[in-house]
């Protein structure tokens, strides 16, 4: 019998879409209480929730912490943090634009 092994899922390059991964996740480690419902509830593990690799998985894990974020904070709390990230994402679109010219 063969044994299959998963290659490891490694950390993240730098660029515009890490930076957009930081910030949610470190968006999530502010609100207390977020990181243990998700983890459990959505069943996440929590190593993929570490801020300081921000390990390049796959965006059905990224839709499901954001859905989960957006049931456990309820509406207004969502809202105000989806604008300060779009607010962030605008910003790091003119840097890598001013850098790109």
């Amino acid at each position: 019998m063969e044994k299959y092994h998963r290659p490891p899922i490694l950390p993240m390059k730098d660029g515009i879409e890490r930076k957009m991964m930081t910030f949610i996740l470190e968006n999530v480690k502010q609100v207390k209480g977020l990181t243990s419902f998700i983890t459990k509830v959505a069943g996440i593990n929590g190593k993929w929730l570490n801020v300081s690799i921000a390990y390049d998985f796959s965006s059905e894990r990224l839709i499901r912490i954001i859905l989960y974020k957006a049931i456990f904070q309820g509406r207004e709390a969502f809202m105000k943090d989806i604008e300060k990230f779009v607010d962030k994402l605008y910003e790091w679109i003119k840097e890598e634009k001013s850098i790109n010219k």
